[in-house]
Protein backbone atom coordinates (compact mmCIF):
# COMPACT_ATOMS: atom_id res chain seq x y z
CA UNK A 1 0.00 0.00 0.00
CA UNK A 2 2.60 2.42 1.05
CA UNK A 3 4.93 1.72 -1.71
CA UNK A 4 5.35 3.96 -4.66
CA UNK A 5 4.07 5.50 -7.28
CA UNK A 6 2.20 7.59 -5.02
CA UNK A 7 -0.67 8.38 -7.33
CA UNK A 8 -3.49 10.42 -6.33
CA UNK A 9 -5.64 7.35 -5.54
CA UNK A 10 -7.47 7.99 -2.61
CA UNK A 11 -11.53 9.38 -3.04
CA UNK A 12 -10.16 11.77 0.28
CA UNK A 13 -7.46 12.53 1.58
CA UNK A 14 -7.20 14.02 5.36
CA UNK A 15 -3.44 15.28 4.56
CA UNK A 16 -2.57 18.54 3.26
CA UNK A 17 1.55 19.66 3.50
CA UNK A 18 3.34 23.15 3.21
CA UNK A 19 6.66 23.90 3.39
CA UNK A 20 10.07 23.40 1.55
CA UNK A 21 10.10 19.25 1.22
CA UNK A 22 8.62 19.54 -2.31
CA UNK A 23 8.80 21.50 -5.69
CA UNK A 24 6.15 20.57 -7.40
CA UNK A 25 2.53 20.30 -6.77
CA UNK A 26 3.17 16.64 -8.51
CA UNK A 27 5.74 16.52 -5.22
CA UNK A 28 3.24 17.77 -2.99
CA UNK A 29 0.10 15.53 -3.81
CA UNK A 30 2.78 12.55 -3.57
CA UNK A 31 3.62 13.19 0.08
CA UNK A 32 0.12 14.02 0.76
CA UNK A 33 -1.05 10.32 -0.81
CA UNK A 34 1.73 8.45 1.23
CA UNK A 35 0.60 10.58 4.53
CA UNK A 36 -2.88 9.22 3.69
CA UNK A 37 -1.64 5.60 3.45
CA UNK A 38 0.51 5.50 6.44
CA UNK A 39 -3.41 6.64 8.33
CA UNK A 40 -4.33 3.48 7.08
CA UNK A 41 -2.11 1.38 7.65
CA UNK A 42 -2.14 2.90 11.50
CA UNK A 43 -5.60 2.21 11.52
CA UNK A 44 -5.75 -0.96 9.70
CA UNK A 45 -2.44 -2.45 12.26
CA UNK A 46 -5.16 -0.71 15.47
CA UNK A 47 -7.85 -3.73 14.38
CA UNK A 48 -5.37 -6.03 13.47
CA UNK A 49 -3.95 -6.24 16.84
CA UNK A 50 -7.25 -5.85 18.56
CA UNK A 51 -8.18 -9.15 16.54
CA UNK A 52 -5.40 -11.24 17.65
CA UNK A 53 -6.07 -9.47 21.27
CA UNK A 54 -9.20 -11.89 21.00
CA UNK A 55 -7.88 -15.03 20.13
CA UNK A 56 -6.31 -17.49 22.72
CA UNK A 57 -3.42 -18.15 20.26
CA UNK A 58 -0.17 -17.25 22.02
CA UNK A 59 0.81 -14.66 18.66
CA UNK A 60 4.10 -12.83 18.13
CA UNK A 61 3.64 -10.09 15.72
CA UNK A 62 6.76 -7.96 14.15
CA UNK A 63 6.04 -5.11 12.07
CA UNK A 64 8.29 -2.94 10.11
CA UNK A 65 9.15 -1.20 6.75
CA UNK A 66 11.87 -1.19 4.88
CA UNK A 67 12.99 2.25 4.16
CA UNK A 68 11.82 5.64 3.97
CA UNK A 69 10.06 7.16 0.42
CA UNK A 70 12.30 8.83 -1.43
CA UNK A 71 9.96 11.38 -2.22
CA UNK A 72 11.26 14.28 -0.54
CA UNK A 73 13.00 17.28 -1.41
CA UNK A 74 16.80 17.35 -1.27
CA UNK A 75 16.83 13.81 0.72
CA UNK A 76 18.66 11.49 -1.47
CA UNK A 77 18.32 7.31 -1.36
CA UNK A 78 21.72 7.43 -3.01
CA UNK A 79 23.15 10.36 -0.68
CA UNK A 80 22.00 9.35 2.83
CA UNK A 81 20.75 5.68 1.90
CA UNK A 82 21.72 4.27 5.63
CA UNK A 83 19.58 6.65 7.25
CA UNK A 84 16.45 6.59 5.13
CA UNK A 85 16.45 2.64 5.51
CA UNK A 86 16.21 3.18 9.24
CA UNK A 87 12.94 2.61 9.99
CA UNK A 88 10.85 2.40 13.35
CA UNK A 89 9.75 -1.37 14.03
CA UNK A 90 7.26 -2.74 16.64
CA UNK A 91 7.06 -6.28 18.17
CA UNK A 92 4.53 -7.43 20.19
CA UNK A 93 4.02 -10.15 21.83
CA UNK A 94 0.33 -11.66 22.40
CA UNK A 95 -1.25 -13.44 24.96
CA UNK A 96 2.05 -13.95 26.39
CA UNK A 97 3.33 -13.38 29.93
CA UNK A 98 4.50 -10.04 30.43
CA UNK A 99 8.28 -10.55 31.88
CA UNK A 100 8.80 -11.98 29.04
CA UNK A 101 9.10 -8.35 27.28
CA UNK A 102 12.27 -7.75 29.07
CA UNK A 103 13.92 -10.11 26.75
CA UNK A 104 14.22 -7.85 23.57
CA UNK A 105 16.08 -4.77 23.65
CA UNK A 106 14.03 -1.92 22.55
CA UNK A 107 16.38 0.84 21.92
CA UNK A 108 18.82 -1.39 19.79
CA UNK A 109 19.37 -0.86 16.26
CA UNK A 110 18.62 -4.13 14.62
CA UNK A 111 18.45 -5.45 10.72
CA UNK A 112 15.56 -7.62 9.53
CA UNK A 113 17.70 -10.71 9.69
CA UNK A 114 17.85 -10.51 13.38
CA UNK A 115 13.51 -10.40 13.83
CA UNK A 116 12.81 -13.89 14.16
CA UNK A 117 15.66 -14.62 16.88
CA UNK A 118 14.09 -11.69 18.52
CA UNK A 119 10.78 -13.11 18.52
CA UNK A 120 11.88 -16.54 19.58
CA UNK A 121 13.62 -14.86 22.21
CA UNK A 122 9.93 -13.27 23.58
CA UNK A 123 8.44 -16.74 23.25
CA UNK A 124 10.89 -18.25 25.01
CA UNK A 125 11.36 -20.94 22.06
CA UNK A 126 13.81 -23.51 21.87
CA UNK A 127 15.56 -22.98 18.94
CA UNK A 128 18.01 -25.06 16.35
CA UNK A 129 21.04 -24.14 15.88
CA UNK A 130 20.90 -22.23 12.99
CA UNK A 131 18.54 -20.03 15.26
CA UNK A 132 21.21 -20.42 17.78
CA UNK A 133 23.38 -18.26 15.61
CA UNK A 134 21.35 -16.19 14.37
CA UNK A 135 20.70 -15.62 18.24
CA UNK A 136 24.13 -14.98 19.10
CA UNK A 137 24.65 -12.40 15.69
CA UNK A 138 21.28 -10.62 17.55
CA UNK A 139 23.15 -10.29 20.80
CA UNK A 140 27.14 -9.49 19.76
CA UNK A 141 26.82 -8.28 16.63
CA UNK A 142 25.55 -4.95 15.26
CA UNK A 143 23.28 -4.11 12.90
CA UNK A 144 24.27 -5.62 9.41
CA UNK A 145 23.71 -3.91 6.28
CA UNK A 146 24.95 -3.09 3.04
CA UNK A 147 26.94 -0.30 1.92
CA UNK A 148 24.44 2.24 0.60
CA UNK A 149 27.02 3.61 -1.53
CA UNK A 150 27.30 1.36 -3.63
CA UNK A 151 25.05 -0.27 -6.55
CA UNK A 152 22.84 -3.18 -5.82
CA UNK A 153 25.03 -5.33 -8.32
CA UNK A 154 27.89 -4.42 -6.23
CA UNK A 155 26.62 -4.75 -2.62
CA UNK A 156 26.09 -8.62 -2.90
CA UNK A 157 29.60 -9.56 -1.10
CA UNK A 158 29.84 -6.50 0.99
CA UNK A 159 27.34 -6.72 3.74
CA UNK A 160 28.96 -6.13 7.05
CA UNK A 161 28.33 -5.03 10.90
CA UNK A 162 26.79 -1.58 10.88
CA UNK A 163 29.38 -0.14 13.31
CA UNK A 164 32.28 -0.38 10.70
CA UNK A 165 30.35 1.38 8.08
CA UNK A 166 29.73 4.42 10.74
CA UNK A 167 33.23 3.81 12.35
CA UNK A 168 32.22 4.43 16.04
CA UNK A 169 34.06 1.35 17.23
CA UNK A 170 37.76 0.55 17.70
CA UNK A 171 38.87 -2.28 15.27
CA UNK A 172 40.28 -4.50 18.14
CA UNK A 173 36.53 -4.71 20.08
CA UNK A 174 35.42 -6.69 17.34
CA UNK A 175 37.69 -9.56 16.85
CA UNK A 176 35.36 -11.96 18.22
CA UNK A 177 32.56 -10.46 16.78
CA UNK A 178 34.76 -10.22 13.43
CA UNK A 179 35.01 -14.33 14.00
CA UNK A 180 31.31 -14.58 14.84
CA UNK A 181 30.31 -12.85 11.49
CA UNK A 182 32.95 -14.84 9.54
CA UNK A 183 30.94 -17.88 10.51
CA UNK A 184 27.48 -16.19 9.32
CA UNK A 185 28.72 -15.35 6.14
CA UNK A 186 29.91 -18.67 5.96
CA UNK A 187 26.91 -20.04 7.00
CA UNK A 188 24.70 -17.70 4.77
CA UNK A 189 26.79 -19.04 1.41
CA UNK A 190 26.27 -23.16 2.19
CA UNK A 191 22.71 -22.55 2.27
CA UNK A 192 22.22 -19.93 -0.77
CA UNK A 193 25.14 -20.79 -3.55
CA UNK A 194 26.97 -23.11 -1.35
CA UNK A 195 27.01 -27.08 -1.25
CA UNK A 196 24.30 -27.19 1.39
CA UNK A 197 26.04 -29.15 3.84
CA UNK A 198 24.44 -27.79 6.83
CA UNK A 199 20.70 -28.82 5.13
CA UNK A 200 21.94 -32.91 5.44
CA UNK A 201 23.46 -32.34 8.64
CA UNK A 202 20.20 -31.02 10.84
CA UNK A 203 21.55 -27.72 11.76
CA UNK A 204 18.45 -25.67 10.36
CA UNK A 205 15.93 -28.31 11.64
CA UNK A 206 17.04 -30.27 15.17
CA UNK A 207 15.57 -28.45 18.21
CA UNK A 208 16.99 -29.94 21.37
CA UNK A 209 14.45 -31.28 24.12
Amino acid sequence: QNHMPYDNFYHHNNYKVSGTAYRTPQAQQQIETYTQGIHYTDEALKKFISRLDQSSQPTTVVWYGDHLPGIYNGVSMAEHGLVMHETDYLSIAIQLLKNQYSRVDKAKIVSPNEFIPMAMAQMDLKVSPYYALLTQVHEKLPAITLDPTFTVTATVHTARPLNTLIKTAADDAFSKADALFDDYRMVQYDLTAGHHYLLHDWFMLKVPH
